[in-house]
């Protein structure tokens, strides 16, 4: 960034250039950090039979009712929750954050 471009954007626009430029690296910075993390929880995953959602044809019913379903959902999440802990042994830390 050159002294020139700095002051022609403060005298024609009202604001600090540098300023901007910074926030713009800040917001990059994150977005790269966010986009890393995420991938490597991508390719760490792996699908677990634990969290299939299994169908109530037991019973010989062929549809469900939304308080089964939301009862088996909160099965899956359980399930879940107990195999990031295994994996991680940080689901503690998670859910203190997220409250």
């Amino acid at each position: 960034m050159s002294q020139i471009a700095a002051f022609q954007a403060k005298n024609d626009y009202g604001y600090d250039l540098g300023q901007q430029l910074s926030a713009q690296a800040q917001g990059e910075l994150a977005y790269e950090i966010d986009t890393e993390g995420v991938m490597m929880l991508y390719k760490g995953a792996e699908h677990d039979s634990r969290l299939d959602m299994k169908p109530y044809d037991a019973a010989g019913m062929t549809a469900i009712s939304r308080s089964q379903y939301y009862e088996m959902f909160t099965e899956v999440i359980a399930r879940a929750k107990a195999i990031i802990y295994q994996r991680t042994q940080k689901l503690n830390l998670i859910s203190f954050a997220l409250q």
